[in-house]
């Protein structure tokens, strides 16, 4: 296992900067489409940590659902599960992407495994090029989402009557990280 993962560790930087030389419309894609995903979640989950014990009217949102379904979720699901349906449709546009990526390099991958890389060593690669996407992705999506609170907050404080001082809360970021 030790000899494994030290092989691994000696061909990994290899393997990344040959893939971000190769493919590096996939991290374009991870901006484009997981960091909006990120910002969206993070900017929602900021919202609604500030209205979660606040009470509304149903004149508020219930433009959005039915009172029975608002009154089940609470403006505050409302929020968070509009986020989690942006960060969803940004995650289905990269994975996608990032599939055809990996079946467009069969024949490559099919050459290390015939040059002595197991499965396993050759799937943990492919891991580690995903989350370095992943992260690329979830980085930028959070300094948009910083952007993003910044923006939003007059419209949503006078919207919801909340009260004055904008304030950045960890909570929000720390899920948006985990997240994306």
């Amino acid at each position: 296992v030790v000899s494994r993962a030290g092989r691994l560790a000696r061909l990994a930087p290899a393997f990344l900067s040959a893939s971000v030389r190769r493919d590096w419309p996939l991290a374009a894609l991870a901006l484009l489409s997981l960091a909006p995903g990120v910002a969206a979640l993070t900017a929602w989950l900021l919202a609604a940590w500030r209205v979660r014990d606040l009470s509304y009217s149903a004149s508020q949102f219930g433009w959005i659902l039915p009172p029975a379904l608002l009154e089940a979720l609470t403006p505050a699901g409302v929020l968070v599960g509009v986020g989690l349906v942006t960060l969803m449709v940004g995650c289905l546009g990269l994975s996608n992407a990032y599939l055809a990526s990996v079946e467009r390099r069969l024949d490559d991958l099919a050459l290390l495994l015939s040059l002595g890389l197991s499965r396993l060593e050759l799937t943990a690669l492919l891991l580690l090029e995903a989350m370095g996407l992943a992260g690329v992705g979830t980085v930028a999506g959070l300094l948009l989402g910083v952007g993003l609170s910044v923006a939003s907050w007059l419209p949503a404080r006078d919207y919801l009557g909340l009260e004055p001082g904008f304030r950045l809360l960890a909570v929000p970021f720390v899920v948006g990280a985990l997240a994306g």
